[in-house]
């Protein structure tokens, strides 16, 4: 009961009270009432009552409103503060914490953008072909997409092979392709401890944890070198608040960690539910590449007589189906300038130059130019860690299966982005 001094906006605020509590009791689970009310706070919330924040939404509930509006340095803003975060938890309890907040957010079209691919959802040919092998995906629609955003960036790197682009042919099938329009990153700020908590434990429930940053972050240049080895388990086990306050963790890195467990995880989606299944992620580029490569490692050999079975692996198929995408790749991490570099070293659009041709076109040193093209194989080797392996399988796969020209061209190949270390 409220003394004849209640204000009228404590009177409002009671009502919204009972309104939000009944709501909540009849709605939400014990995952959701069993949880302190700070899981749904936001770093951007003001004014919230603090000595509230660390009691459980059920212990809240049940405590009249007329005793939360007596606790010491609570007051009417304080109590409007507290309505705001218990309004948050009906609309985004724990169970749909990320779909909630790509329904209301930012994120409404991350779910069809992501920029990595989930392996073994479509097989490619050698040809650039592809066979399905499960989903209800419409690759007509993706290819549309793909050819428009390749005609609108109208970049060097995408036009390496006589003008056609690349991605046009034999991409990953399992979500669209990276030459979507790009998506909206989510504001950090916007997240909470509920909703961090739920990408944490999809990614554990995968077993991805090892998974480094750096393969799975949207641009490698969203993180700085140190943090492109780190993995994921580091930031796993601790709340968000604690990440926020690491040492050296500053905005624009907090807002990277926070994009790409949120992109992990709607990647994910039930997966974790196929018990006797594994997930594998990586670049949307990559993966084309890669599924390429496997697929040429599936053509036949030198038969008993001597002769190749079917037609030679010839350069432009190897420059359209496996190097444009690790191009794509490069450009996109480290940025232009180091992949036109790689892309005159390899020749893709006239004789490769060299080492000091670069420099003298560039204007640069020689030591920044091998600086430059070391970083092309530092940041696949982050990004596609197996991809030594492949390309050794390939190598051997392209001795008895390529023109010269394109085995030639596999050698520079391996000389940039795949060096012996």
């Amino acid at each position: 009961m409220f003394s004849n001094r209640a204000s009228s906006t404590e009177i409002v605020l009671a009502a919204r009270f009972d309104v939000l509590r009944g709501a909540l009791l009849n709605e939400a689970g014990a995952d959701v009432l069993d949880q302190p009310l700070a899981m749904w706070s936001l770093p951007t919330d003001r004014h919230l009552p603090r000595a509230l924040m660390a009691s459980t939404v059920r212990q809240l509930l049940d405590t009249p409103f007329a005793v939360l509006a007596d606790t010491p340095s609570v007051g009417e803003r304080k109590l409007a503060g507290l309505m705001a975060v218990l309004s948050r938890v009906l609309t985004h309890p724990s169970s749909a914490g990320v779909d909630g907040l790509l329904a209301n957010g930012p994120l409404a079209d991350g779910r069809a953008q992501s920029h990595m691919s989930g392996a073994g959802s479509d097989r490619n040919s050698a040809d650039g072909s592809r066979h399905r092998t499960r989903g209800n995906q419409q690759p007509a629609t993706r290819g549309k997409a793909a050819k428009q955003s390749a005609a609108d960036r109208g970049s060097q790197i995408k036009n390496t092979h006589n003008g056609h682009a690349p991605n046009g042919h034999g991409h990953n099938g399992n979500v669209a392709v990276e030459s979507a329009p790009p998506v909206a990153n989510v504001d950090e700020d916007a997240v909470s401890e509920i909703i961090w908590s739920q990408c944490c434990a999809a990614i554990l429930r995968a077993g991805l944890e090892r998974e480094t940053l750096g393969r799975l972050v949207v641009s490698l240049s969203d993180l700085p070198r140190v943090c492109w080895s780190t993995p994921l388990e580091t930031y796993c086990r601790m709340p968000l608040a604690k990440v926020r306050q690491m040492r050296t963790h500053g905005r624009k890195r907090v807002q990277a960690i926070i994009e790409t467990f949120r992109r992990v995880h709607l990647l994910l989606g039930d997966a974790a539910q196929a018990g006797h299944l594994a997930v594998r992620l990586l670049p949307q580029r990559i993966a084309r590449a890669e599924a390429w490569a496997i697929a040429v490692h599936r053509l036949p050999g030198v038969n008993g007589s001597g002769s190749i079975g079917g037609s030679l692996i010839n350069a432009e198929q190897l420059q359209r189906h496996f190097v444009s995408p690790l191009l794509e790749q490069l450009e996109h991490d480290v940025g232009s300038p180091t992949a036109e570099l790689a892309v005159a070293r390899l020749g893709m659009q006239a004789e490769p130059l060299s080492i000091a041709q670069l420099a003298e076109r560039h204007d640069m040193t020689r030591a920044r130019v091998y600086q430059l093209l070391a970083d092309c194989g530092e940041s696949l080797a982050v990004r596609w860690p197996e991809g030594s392996l492949v390309a050794a399988a390939l190598s051997r796969r392209l001795a008895d299966r390529s023109t010269p020209e394109a085995a030639e061209l596999f050698c520079r190949v391996q000389e940039i982005f795949f060096p012996e270390r």
